[in-house]
């Protein structure tokens, strides 16, 4: 029996040595490489890592936010969002006057472990007593994908100015 594509295309890759752009338009895999014009590819993959743009989220709020509300603030664009690697350390600007602190990202990243914005303004993430406690997982639906997503939530209202980092 016949493959039916989308649209066919000549071409675009079918191989399994070139990547090719996935349906989701984030993500670039061998495996989407089905001969559409939506799978143009990327040239070989070899056995590299290749740092790709995921978004995460952040933001402050007056009382401890919930999944559903973060949900609702990415899908009206009222999160705010940076396209970067989340592994390795966040480093986000709040400017919170007495809010409570979030941020969010895929679930697939390593967990954020603890929290530096100078020498003598530094603490751990996880515990009941830190600034931020440990990460809740939820789905965050948007019209471009579904993913699952970590969220952190700061344990207190804070005032914070400059820039903080988010360490693994």
């Amino acid at each position: 029996m016949r493959k039916k594509f989308d649209n066919p295309s000549r071409t675009s890759p079918k191989s399994n040595d070139r990547g090719c752009l996935c349906k989701d338009t984030l993500t670039y895999s061998k495996k989407c490489c089905d001969g559409t014009l939506w799978a143009q590819g990327i040239g070989r993959i070899t056995g590299e890592t290749t740092k790709f743009l995921i978004p995460y989220y952040w933001g402050v709020s007056n009382t401890p936010i919930t999944a559903s509300e973060i949900n609702t603030l990415v899908n009206e664009g009222q999160a705010n969002v940076i396209n970067e690697y989340p592994n390795g350390v966040i480093d986000i600007v709040w400017f919170a006057q007495g809010q409570y602190l979030w941020f969010a990202y895929e679930s697939q990243y390593q967990n954020k472990t603890s929290w530096f914005v100078s020498h003598v303004n530094q603490g751990s993430i996880g515990g009941e007593d830190d600034l931020f406690g440990g990460p809740t997982q939820f789905e965050l639906i948007t019209d471009r994908y579904q993913e699952t997503f970590k969220f952190y939530v700061s344990n207190y209202a804070t005032t914070t100015s400059g820039s903080m980092e988010l360490r693994e």
